[in-house]
């Protein structure tokens, strides 16, 4: 037989110290953890319901169309034949802003090789005719039968073709961007009606020292507060946060870049989204880890993204829209970061150009790769309560404001041919 070992006897607590209940003492640090989580994911399941109640009561109590006030037509004057300049099949190198001196009036801004030009045009209310399939039709062609309102603003500082052109949050800058990621800033006062006339007293140059590799598309945004820009390089892969004319950090992106917006529902101004490839990022530069992605999502079955809009209206600062190649409008909210809606089928081509209505929640403006621009309801995901219209040419930039007063929304856009099409809409609630 085998002798048996004895027990190792228990070493006798030390004076003074009392051994815990290790069970015991499990046993409550995991009840007490499962609670706290419980009553965590209670709380945030609760402001998440109530954040997305608040929003289907905006959208369900919205307007149920849009009426089209005005829709004019004009020619642009350029000062060679060498213009339009082709630029990027995707590229928004047009923008516009309502006049403070009239209300029903807007100057729209396009963008050329390295030139800039404006042209103011009148949306006073008139009768709009529709035509084939109930299209609208502009109702005057002012720069075909008298003088053309459009004027030069100025050249581009380094010659090169700009790239795209935005607007800061109060219009009283104007951001153009070459192939190469270089900016000129425009400005203007506000509030006495006055047009951008040359980049007297803006910046030229910004980020002039940066300029590396090849050229591609590249686009240009300002924060919210007017401190901040933020350049998107398709061909470096790579967002440039610039504070005034120095970089501040340089954020490098999965994939390359082909659209970028200011997030209006970001603390600050440090949130920005960005469609790269087929996923949409949304970035803060405050942040170090993860190079400053809080989070991304694959969109498009692997087909290219083109355009991503934030949405102004009040209640929905949340949401972005973004569309690419897959003619899908796609709706997600970047507190659950989930779609939302998805708007299939909204263009016959691919999705180049997209803006979400501030005035009639729910309605988003979409141009493709052809000359129709389509105004539809991404909630029900039909066209109906909106409209649609054709240029005579491809679409080579598109954008919306809301207008002087506030109650409607200004859409603009331009065609290859040289003509701008702008027109005026009022939320419909009956």
């Amino acid at each position: 037989m085998t002798a048996q070992r004895a027990p190792r006897p228990l070493s006798p607590p030390r004076a003074g110290v009392l051994r815990p209940e290790r069970p015991r003492l499990r046993r409550h640090l995991a009840r007490d953890v499962r609670s706290f989580v419980r009553s965590f994911v209670r709380s945030r399941n609760g402001r998440t319901a109530m954040a997305s109640q608040n929003m289907s009561t905006v959208i369900t109590n919205g307007p149920v169309g849009v009426d089209v006030r005005a829709f004019a037509r004009d020619a642009l004057t350029f000062t060679s034949s060498a213009h339009p300049s082709p630029g990027e099949h995707h590229a928004t190198r047009a923008c516009v802003y309502a006049t403070e001196t009239e209300s029903d009036a807007c100057e729209v801004i396009v963008a050329s090789g390295s030139e800039t030009y404006a042209i103011s045009i009148d949306l006073r209310d008139e009768d709009v005719e529709r035509g084939k399939s109930n299209a609208l039709r502009p109702t005057r062609a002012r720069g075909e039968t008298a003088a053309s309102a459009s004027r030069f603003l100025d050249s581009f500082s380094t010659g090169r073709e700009i790239q795209s052109i935005s607007l800061s949050p109060d219009a009283g800058k104007l951001l153009a961007v070459d192939n190469f990621g270089v900016v000129d800033v425009m400005t203007r006062d506000v509030g006495v009606g006055t047009g951008f006339t040359s980049r007297a007293g803006g910046v030229s140059g910004v980020g002039a020292s940066d300029v590396s590799g090849l050229g591609g598309w590249c686009g240009a945004v300002m924060g919210a507060e007017e401190k901040k820009i933020y350049v998107a390089k398709s061909s470096s892969q790579a967002v440039d946060v610039y504070d005034g004319d120095r970089r501040v950090r340089r954020i490098r992106t999965l994939l390359s870049p082909s659209d970028v917006s200011v997030a209006v529902g970001g603390k600050g101004e440090s949130v920005f989204a960005v469609v790269e490839g087929h996923q949409l990022a949304v970035y803060d530069d405050r942040i170090a880890e993860k190079g400053g992605c809080t989070n991304r999502i694959s969109l498009g079955y692997n087909k290219p993204l083109f355009a991503v809009s934030t949405s102004q209206s009040p209640g929905l600062e949340f949401l972005v829209a973004c569309g690419g190649a897959e003619r899908v409008v796609h709706i997600l909210d970047v507190r659950k970061w989930g779609a939302m809606h998805r708007w299939r089928n909204a263009t016959k081509f691919d999705i180049t150009q997209l803006e979400l209505s501030t005035s009639s929640p729910g309605f988003a403006y979409v141009a493709g790769l052809d000359y129709e621009c389509m105004c539809g309801n991404w909630v029900t995901h039909k066209t109906d309560g909106g409209f649609s219209f054709r240029a005579d040419s491809r679409w080579m930039g598109l954008n919306s404001c809301k207008t002087a007063s506030g109650d409607g929304d200004i859409v603009a856009g331009w065609a290859e041919s040289g003509h701008v099409y702008a027109l005026r809409t009022t939320p419909r609630n009956t």
